[in-house]
């Protein structure tokens, strides 16, 4: 015979203990599995989770574009400023894959100093464009000819260059926008 419930009552009559029972309807339940409103939460959840990594990948790749384009444009806002204080031209050897500084120092160009400039090397994704642009910063001789330069006079030229990205739609042009102050904007 199966357990029942069984209740022990003291003389008093109060309840002393009862035994616990298994109810059929709980052991079905439990090997059930989940119910239709747990499965629907949890797809939702991962859906919405899922929703927010791909906006923030989507944005990413743009975000990355336009960053590296206003650090480019205020770079050579840097450089014409540079080059009026210091009465030294300074210029910018553009290459596909990055950028470096160079000075004029009576002579010839040379490499700006390390703690000043440094060599920068572009994201994999990011690329530069235009007209005299280098195929690869390491393929040029030491220190090629700049194409963008920055006169003591405070007169640049105003060349055109472009920041895109492979994996994003957007195209950044960094141009001398008014006043020899460089911009970045967004190419329609």
């Amino acid at each position: 015979m199966g357990v029942r419930n069984l209740r022990r009552t003291s003389v008093t009559g109060n309840l002393i203990a009862r035994l616990p029972t298994s109810h059929p309807r709980r052991r079905a339940r439990a090997a059930a599995g989940f119910t239709l409103i747990e499965v629907l939460v949890v797809v939702v959840l991962v859906a919405i989770v899922a929703a927010m990594v791909m906006l923030s990948l989507g944005r990413h790749g743009a975000r990355a574009t336009a960053l590296e384009a206003e650090a480019l444009a205020a770079l050579c806002n840097h450089l014409a400023d540079a080059a009026v204080l210091t009465g030294q031209p300074y210029g910018l050897v553009l290459a596909r894959d990055g950028y470096r500084v160079v000075v004029f120092d009576g002579h010839g160009w040379q490499l700006a100093p390390e703690r000043h400039f440094r060599e920068h090397l572009l994201p994999p994704p990011l690329y530069l464009e235009g007209p005299t642009v280098l195929p690869k910063l390491g393929v040029s001789p030491a220190v090629p000819t700049p194409q963008a330069l920055f006169l003591p006079s405070g007169a640049q030229p105003a060349a055109i260059y472009s920041l895109a990205s492979e994996a994003a739609a957007e195209r950044y042009d960094i141009f001398n926008a008014a006043q020899g102050r460089y911009a970045a904007e967004v190419r329609p």
